[in-house]
């Protein structure tokens, strides 16, 4: 997903100002899938990424750093009637960017 444009107004009569890659808005976000079907089996892995923004921190801009995570998952379906499946997100335990945001 990209964001071209994204406009707000922020107070009273100030405008429409643009947020998009700003305040918490990157302008990209993406996932990309693979999967491999090998007989019974199913492998999945998955990136994420969220691209960087400008956060406007109480003493001047912050430059908020993209943030690239994977995802894998292994399913097995050899038996009846049941699919086993284990996975986890993000399995390098990669810390996010610092952000002065909770959301």
């Amino acid at each position: 997903t990209y964001v071209v444009s994204m406009r707000r107004e922020l107070g009273f009569g100030r405008g429409l100002q643009e947020l998009a890659g700003t305040w918490g808005y990157p302008r990209m976000r993406a996932r990309t899938v693979a999967t491999l079907d090998n007989g019974p089996w199913q492998f999945t892995l998955a990136n994420n990424y969220t691209g960087a923004y400008d956060q406007f921190y109480q003493a001047g801009p912050l430059d908020v750093k993209e943030n690239i995570t994977w995802d894998a998952q292994v399913q097995y379906n050899g038996f009846k009637n049941l699919k086993l499946t284990l996975g986890g997100r993000n399995i390098f335990d990669k810390n996010p960017p610092w952000a002065d945001e909770n959301y």
